[in-house]
């Protein structure tokens, strides 16, 4: 088929266009069919008069120019014009013609032409424009709107909501209810054997989806969103692989726009931005996962361009996985998205359906544990139809990427492979397999995984109980601590870590107040020179676990272990160092003061903890209106204590509300340490 034109002289006819060309398409990248919105009625009317009035009069007119892209394949001689101005003009042609031919009976004839036009924007609008041509409808019909939608049975009502389809429903009315052209004869052989009327066709010498286009459709007045410019750049990519490209287009208009509906804010009836944010997590992890940095020489990926957005998809892996992780929204929002993942979190975010929705509406890619999860339970969905083992695939998961100090995307090259290599729905039998290589995961939370799952297949029971366990506030899926406590003869005795927990879950009440205070003396804490501050991970700490293991030895009376501890500390200073006030390192003479202030003085835990402040460090005293019961501190001056939260200030000096109250004048009262011996031998 040649397509050569003379330039100086090419006015056309509809009905020559569609035979000139083996398809004419509008193309994804072009704005809906205008001329047919309901708001543009008095427009629509005076150009349908137009064309009307020409047709009846035989008075030739001249729509202006149309031009487009040309393609030629010389294998199957078959040749594609793609309009890039007069996709308004040529699709009212289009619905006239058609009308014609259904109003003189002669569709049966004139429908393989017909067919030659296409609408690519959406499935729904090809599809309206594919069927009318081939279904029969009935010449009896009042208005094409009211027999679309409550009599033809292949008219998917929810096509309405595709402003194409839904003006091309409004224009054919338009054209049905118009006087003068129902009142032409020969309508359809006027319009296709001679140029009443016309147009002048331009055709561009090349052929592409090129930026020129989008500066070309921007410049008419349509500003393309991201979804669009994406969802046409994407299509140009896959555009040889057929099968993946139809696969697309029909689930990005009909399956994904459900599954992505109930996204929606309120007054928000498109779903391009959701559509856009979830895309974006498909191509951060795609980009990590096939290491594209490397191989391309560039270490981020850019989420707001469309062309790198694109360029991950440059293999069918890739597109299926595209196709894989949008397939699944429903199935995340409903098999997993109860499963909570940080149960001991207070804010939003706890479930996996809670991830998923932070992706989609909020755009959120920058928290990587839940990033790093979401694609975990893809991975398990893709590879198994049911999902009776997600959940303990995800607890582990969760406990070695919550626990795996470096998430950094540097390091998602390597950490997305052994997640991948994780997945089973028999997380814990997959663990035990000595072939496994998951080194990239955090070693001592791998090898606490493992060290778990081997206690599972010992004994059944310790699944629920280790789970429990696990999304305790305090342990956050790291309870290697605990386990080492419920040990008896190397091995993790199941009676002895149910009791050590709740023995745990006792001393841990109110963030560890009522014991906080017995723990200054412990490894909890640490001394230096100039300060003692606690461990930031003091809840796993061993001599934390050791009081949870004193708590259970002695029928859960915690009262009864403080106070032995207490005394039993105070017995040991006297012997240490003959005389308390001699007491001269900090932790030690910080627990001193803190079991006089509790015990003998009763006073408040707060009026030593001052300010809610659990660090100390110290100062000369050098004014009145302090005062220590010890004679130094580390072989130093007499000194007063501060309490402080994250740095200490030593330049402003002793402050009294920085100061714990047994420290301020006559705060220790008449013989502190005389009191205290006596109440170490139970004497008080």
């Amino acid at each position: 088929m040649s397509t050569n034109f003379n330039t100086t002289d090419n006015k056309y006819t509809f009905w020559n266009l569609l035979n000139q060309f083996t398809k004419v398409e509008i193309p994804i990248i072009q704005r809906d069919y205008a001329q047919g919105r309901p708001s543009e009625a008095k427009i629509r009317g005076k150009f349908i008069n137009h064309l009307a009035d020409a047709l009846k009069h035989r008075n030739p007119i001249e729509l202006d120019f149309v031009y487009g892209m040309i393609s030629e394949n010389e294998r199957t001689l078959q040749s594609l014009f793609i309009p890039i101005d007069g996709q308004q003009r040529l699709t009212t042609l289009f619905l006239l013609h058609w009308y014609a031919a259904w109003k003189e009976d002669l569709l049966n004839d004139a429908k393989d032409t017909l067919l030659r036009f296409t609408y690519e924007t959406r499935p729904s609008a090809h599809s309206f424009l594919n069927l009318i041509c081939k279904e029969t409808i009935p010449q009896t019909i009042t208005t094409f709107r009211e027999y679309f939608i409550n009599e033809a049975r292949w008219f998917d009502n929810a096509w309405m909501l595709d402003p194409s389809v839904e003006a091309f429903v409004v224009m054919l009315d338009c054209i049905h209810d118009n006087e003068t052209i129902n009142s032409t004869s020969h309508l359809f052989k006027t319009l296709t054997t001679t140029d009443v009327i016309s147009f002048y066709f331009l055709p561009l010498r090349e052929f592409g989806l090129n930026e020129e286009i989008y500066t070309r459709m921007n410049a008419r007045g349509k500003q393309l969103t991201p979804f669009e410019k994406f969802k046409s750049k994407l299509f140009s990519a896959i555009e040889k692989n057929e099968i993946l490209k139809k696969e697309i287009e029909e689930k990005i208009e009909y399956n994904w726009v459900d599954y992505l509906w109930p996204y929606r804010e309120k007054d928000v009836f498109t779903i391009d931005k959701y559509f856009m944010n979830l895309l974006r997590f498909i191509v951060l992890i795609t980009f990590y996962e096939r290491n594209l940095g490397e191989k391309r020489k560039k270490a981020e990926i850019d989420l707001n361009d469309e062309d790198q957005l694109v360029s991950v998809f440059d293999d069918a892996d890739s597109v299926k996985f595209m196709i894989n992780a949008l397939d699944l929204i429903p199935r995340l929002r409903e098999s997993a998205g109860n499963i909570e993942l940080y149960p001991w979190e207070n804010y939003s975010v706890r479930t996996m359906g809670d991830i998923l929705e932070d992706v989609i509406v909020n755009n959120a890619h920058d928290e990587a544990t839940n990033i790093l999860l979401l694609y975990a339970a893809m991975q398990y969905m893709i590879k198994y139809k049911e999902d009776f083992g997600i959940k303990d695939y995800l607890t582990v998961v969760r406990n070695m990427v919550y626990n795996t100090k470096d998430k950094s995307q540097r390091e998602w090259p390597r950490l997305l492979p052994a997640l991948k290599a994780l997945t089973s729905d028999n997380i814990y039998d997959l663990l035990l397999k000595p072939d496994l290589r998951i080194e990239v995961i955090y070693s001592e939370q791998r090898k606490e995984e493992i060290r778990k799952a081997g206690l599972i297949s010992k004994n059944s029971c310790f699944k629920s109980l280790l789970q429990k366990i696990e999304n305790d506030t305090y342990f956050k899926g790291n309870i290697n601590a605990l386990l080492d406590g419920a040990c008896i003869k190397g091995e993790v005795d199941y009676d002895t870590l149910e009791k050590l927990y709740e023995a745990y879950k006792l001393i841990a009440q109110d963030d560890f107040y009522e014991v906080w205070g017995d723990l200054l003396a412990t490894k909890v804490y640490t001394q230096s020179e100039w300060r003692v501050w606690f461990d930031d991970n003091y809840e796993k700490n061993p001599d934390v676990i050791q009081l949870a293991k004193d708590v259970m030895n002695h029928g859960y009376n915690i009262e009864k272990v403080l106070l032995c501890r207490e005394q039993k500390f105070i017995t040991k200073m006297q012997t240490e160092y003959g005389d308390l006030s001699e007491v001269n390192q900090p932790k030690q003479q910080l627990y001193l003061l803190y079991i006089l202030s509790r015990r003998i003085l009763k006073y408040n835990i707060w009026d030593f903890f001052t300010n809610d402040c659990y660090r100390f460090g110290w100062l000369k005293i050098d004014k009145s209106g302090f005062s220590s019961p010890f004679k130094c501190l580390n072989d130093n001056y007499r000194m007063v204590y501060q309490c402080y939260n994250s740095y200490f200030q030593y330049n402003r000096g002793l402050l009294d509300n920085r100061t714990p109250k047994v420290l301020k004048a006559n705060g220790a009262g008449k013989k502190p340490f005389e009191k205290l011996i006596n109440f170490a031998k139970g004497e008080i």
